[in-house]
């Protein structure tokens, strides 16, 4: 049986070497000292089996082998399969990772659950376009007021998710991304503080990935907007905050890579004054499962507060919004596999050495000196064509063909479809003239509709839209401005 758990941190040495023994003995000695149980375990680098089972439980690559058995070196191997490096050199870097571990405090159950009940639990309950009903607005609202953050699930329209998701990719494969750069000053020997890397996208349209995140990020100002009218009544606090958002800054992509085991280490987004007030991101990662990794970590409020509020795991189209200042300390923890994500910060202060813009507008600006922007500046450029935007225009080109599909027995769903001011023809899903109608969006829709109508729907969702070249427009009714 192997000498460590699944849990414990590996540190693994050259027993033959007096440095790399001098490691082994700060830890015992610093752990004697800590507040609770340290989890770690002592393995030599000479021990082939036992270095064997830790390669396969922790999905060690031959290079990461060859680096733990080097000579005269100590390294440390965390759960997740990151690395600490170079410990011969200065061990601060475990002795911190031990540490920290042992400081760190989870929330009990009651509390988990009194959160799980409060906000996720009606949340989960409603159906339809949920986020944006009146009733779902008050408990964000006041979720953000009470707990400092938001989750919204299947919040951008899949065809925007997958538009982004494919800039970012496209920008990670071709190496165009960075290192990201922290204000805390060097890094030490052995661990990176963060470990992703990342494009700065602006609005200017001149390419698909900023008219993506033109795109996305008005899809983001109009949920923080409407949490914030909404809060007027239930958390003004919170209504005083969001009315006080002047300018947002370009979208950031990023990717953490996972054959780095990526991590970035507790922080705030705005800990010196940068004028940042709220943090919004989509995770853009498919079939991610639970062992991927890269969850975000969330703490309470304060600057050295380690109690855990909440491990907010990077699903697929998940939006998560939360305070940039101490309000909301996090970390994202090491991933396995690649994490990517677009993030979007907006500003109650101008920074005179970033690029922003006014939130409302998709003009871009100066990143060499932006000048602060006012009330009276009421100039701004017109909005670059996005990917939506191309798509209203087929759809005007070719009105006469549309066909807008709708469950009939959704009485929200009938109500919406009438409402649409849209000459087209509406085709109630549990029809008799369903088959015929679907038939213009191909073979494959028909066949789908043998199963019967919730099969459709669960496809495309209980309202969209069915171009005349037989595109269909899944999930209109989370969209109704894209249908109009």
């Amino acid at each position: 049986a192997p000498s460590f758990t699944a849990n414990d941190v590996v540190v693994v040495y050259d027993r033959n070497s007096k440095v790399a023994g001098e490691v082994v003995v700060a830890v015992e000695k610093d752990s004697a000292m800590a507040p609770k149980k340290v989890d770690y375990a002592v393995l030599p680098s000479s021990d082939a089996s036992s270095l064997a089972e830790l390669a396969r439980q922790r999905g060690l690559t031959e290079k990461e082998m060859k680096r733990l058995t080097k000579t005269h070196s100590a390294s440390a191997v965390l759960p997740s399969g990151a690395l600490i490096q170079n410990l011969e050199l200065d061990p601060w870097p475990l002795l911190r990772e031990l540490r920290y571990r042992t400081c760190l405090e989870y929330p009990k159950l009651d509390e988990w659950k009194e959160m799980e009940e409060k906000y996720f639990v009606p949340l989960r309950s409603m159906k339809g376009p949920w986020w944006k009903q009146p009733e779902a607005l008050d408990l964000l609202a006041k979720q953000l007021d009470e707990v400092g953050f938001v989750i919204i699930d299947d919040f951008l329209p899949e065809n925007m998710a997958r538009a982004m998701k494919a800039s970012n990719m496209k920008l990670y494969e071709e190496s165009e991304m960075q290192e990201g750069a922290t204000t805390g000053g060097s890094e030490r020997v052995g661990i990176p503080h963060r470990g992703d890397v990342l494009k700065w996208i602006g609005y200017d349209g001149e390419s698909e990935a900023s008219r993506c995140v033109s795109a996305f990020v008005e899809h983001i100002e109009q949920s923080m907007l409407a949490i914030g009218d909404a809060a007027s009544t239930v958390a003004p606090e919170v209504a005083r905050a969001v009315s006080s958002v002047k300018w947002r800054s370009e979208t950031m992509l990023t990717c953490y890579p996972g054959k780095n085991r990526a991590r970035y280490f507790r922080h705030t987004d705005n800990s010196s004054g940068n004028g940042r007030l709220l943090t919004a991101l989509v995770y853009l990662n498919e079939n991610w499962q639970q062992g991927d990794g890269g969850e975000l970590r969330l703490f309470y409020p304060g600057e050295k507060n380690l109690k855990v509020r909440m491990e907010v795991e990077p699903l697929w189209n998940r939006l998560l919004l939360f305070w940039s200042d101490d309000r909301s300390p996090h970390e994202v923890l090491s991933t396995c596999k690649d994490r990517f994500a677009a993030t979007v910060w907006f500003y109650d202060q101008t920074n005179p050495t970033i690029p922003l813009t006014e939130v409302g507008s998709i003009s871009t600006g100066s990143a060499a000196a932006p000048a602060p922007l006012d009330d009276s500046d009421t100039t701004q450029k017109q909005a670059p064509e996005t990917p939506a935007a191309e798509v209203m225009a087929k759809v005007e080109e070719t009105a006469p063909g549309l066909i807008l599909f709708y469950d009939g027995s959704d009485a929200e769903m009938v109500e919406l479809s009438e409402s649409l001011d849209a000459t087209c023809r509406r085709v109630d899903l549990r029809s008799g003239d369903v088959e015929e109608a679907l038939g213009q969006a191909g073979e494959p829709w028909v066949t789908m509709l043998a199963d019967g109508a919730d099969a459709v729907i669960q496809e495309a969702g209980p309202l969209f839209l069915c171009l005349p070249n037989g595109e269909v427009l899944k999930n209109g009714q989370k969209e109704r401005w894209m249908l109009e």
